[in-house]
């Protein structure tokens, strides 16, 4: 954790969204674990590794939770200290997040029926849909949120933003912390 944002009280609100990355990228993991079983998967154990599969990007389709707070809440913060461009690009990489999540939601539906025939698009799918994702979390946990912090000071903002991020929604249930 970047120590701008280690230094910041837990209940945070760019703490909670450091925290929500965290269980983001263990689900990344749990989706790619979930393709990969497919590759080797014999006819016996192929159905688990395709609900395996199925879950993880259900499990993906809930970071909509998150990426709205950042859209409604973070953003609009970015815009407020003059980081129009920051704001901008990462506007454009949720865009971009949401067509690869809906292009592995659509590659994983297809494996079930047709398993042989759409794993190397689905692994592709997944692979790319990863890598837009990771790029974007470790962009706002080392760049965008530290410098946030850096330049809102004022912790009545800070509440402010907090309570109306929280009324977008809850990303995380206790057992994914």
């Amino acid at each position: 954790m970047h120590p701008h944002i280690a230094a910041l009280p837990d209940d945070h609100l760019l703490r909670v969204l450091v925290r929500e990355h965290d269980v983001i990228r263990r689900w990344l993991g749990e989706l790619e674990s979930a393709v990969v079983c497919l590759e080797g998967a014999s006819e016996a154990t192929r159905p688990e590794c395709i609900r395996r599969v199925l879950d993880a990007v259900e499990r993906m389709r809930r970071t909509d939770l998150h990426r709205r707070r950042e859209e409604l809440v973070v953003y609009p913060a970015c815009l407020d200290v003059s980081f129009d461009e920051v704001a901008t690009a990462l506007e454009g990489e949720h865009a971009e997040m949401k067509q690869k999540l809906a292009a592995l939601t659509d590659e994983a539906r297809a494996i079930a029926p047709s398993p042989a025939a759409t794993f190397d698009r689905l692994l592709g799918a997944m692979r790319s849909f990863r890598f837009v994702y990771d790029n974007h979390m470790y962009k706002e946990d080392r760049v965008v949120f530290p410098l946030l912090a850096n330049a809102i000071r004022d912790e009545g903002v800070w509440r402010r933003l907090h309570v109306e991020a929280m009324n977008c929604g809850a990303l995380l249930d206790q057992e994914d912390v």
